[in-house]
């Protein structure tokens, strides 16, 4: 399996045609992400203006979030493209973690 926490999300990384996708595979329950309204299956296509092709360009577009940062996410849920405005809290996902865990690095108020 590869997935990874990355705070409240956990992301897979699969293939679509001959590209890597990242979808979300789960999110954790009152964390920013479920609050944000980040739902399993989503498939993560932006970060503000960028296109996302991995988890390490994500994980480093994370490291340097601010308490209290908002972020736009573009998305596809299904065959509608979403943008998802995402504040993150205190750690946020800034605390990425190559772990299959998510206890020390969640998402909190």
């Amino acid at each position: 399996i590869n997935a990874e926490y990355m705070g409240g999300v956990e992301i897979r990384v699969m293939e679509e045609g001959s590209r890597e996708i990242l979808v979300i595979h789960s999110v954790v329950p009152g964390s920013i992400a479920d609050r944000a309204g980040l739902k399993p299956e989503d498939v993560l296509l932006k970060w503000e203006r960028t296109p996302l092709t991995s988890k390490p360009q994500l994980a480093s577009m994370l490291r340097p979030v601010q308490l209290g940062q908002r972020v736009q996410l573009l998305l596809r849920r299904g065959a509608r493209e979403l943008a998802v405005p995402v504040t993150f809290g205190e750690g946020g996902w800034s605390k990425y973690s190559k772990q299959n865990t998510h206890s020390d690095d969640e998402f909190s108020d």
